[in-house]
């Protein structure tokens, strides 16, 4: 078994574990979201804006 497919199996597996899916919302709810904020404290947003033509009608992009 090669190591991308245990990752996945291992995956499918946690993602299949309601209790372990919700702990998040447990964690908010608690005050303890900065352990999953991927962002950290006071981290700068950063949003990107594409600017150019709008599509026609008709055409493909």
């Amino acid at each position: 078994m090669t190591d991308i497919n245990l990752a996945t199996r291992i995956g499918a597996r946690v993602l299949q574990t309601r209790w372990l899916v919700r702990a998040p919302i447990w964690l908010y709810r608690a005050g303890l979201g900065f352990l999953v904020d991927s962002r950290g404290e006071g981290a700068l947003k950063v949003t990107m804006h594409l600017v150019g033509p709008a599509p026609q009608p008709g055409h493909s992009a």
